[in-house]
């Protein structure tokens, strides 16, 4: 009686660490900030937080200190359009890709800290064509991948 009880015990624990797992691991991709999206770019694995609103997106990576290898921000847009973006109390070096609607990317930028140069003196990072999305990681990381400009973004559907 004793066996059977502690067998029925190990089968509910594997059930309930099952379940966990399970959930822990599903896709929460969505237009939510703070959502997280994994995408894939030319082969290359991403877990990027969502900016979505305005307030998100204006935030950004202000004041991060740092961001793992294969991390960063995507900033999802509603409609096609300009973007520029600045590195306004950013305190880590970053890379950052415009995506088209398609998910062609049609630009990449290094962008660097500037502490102490007033706001209307920062270097200004602008897309070259209207696009929906924008991804910011770790300085050089689209270079080290060997992702270029014309490579494409696997964009989730959930953020279409």
């Amino acid at each position: 009686m004793i066996k059977k009880r502690s067998y029925l015990f190990v089968i509910l624990i594997l059930v309930f660490m099952s379940i966990f797992v399970f959930f822990s691991l599903r896709d929460r991709c969505s237009k939510k900030d703070s959502a997280t999206c994994r995408i894939n770019i030319e082969g290359n694995n991403l877990k990027l937080k969502v900016a979505y609103s305005t307030k998100a997106q204006e935030h950004g990576l202000m004041g991060v200190e740092d961001l793992r290898e294969d991390t960063g921000m995507l900033f999802v847009y509603e409609k096609p359009q300009y973007l520029s973006f600045w590195m306004k109390n950013t305190l880590i070096p970053l890379s950052i890709a415009f995506v088209e609607p398609d998910g062609k990317i049609s630009a990449i930028y290094d962008m660097y800290p500037q502490p102490g140069v007033k706001d209307n003196e920062l270097a200004i990072y602008p897309s070259p064509t209207p696009v929906m999305y924008a991804i910011e990681v770790p300085l050089g990381w689209f270079a080290i991948k060997n992702i270029k400009r014309n490579s494409y973004v696997k964009i989730p559907e959930k953020l279409r």
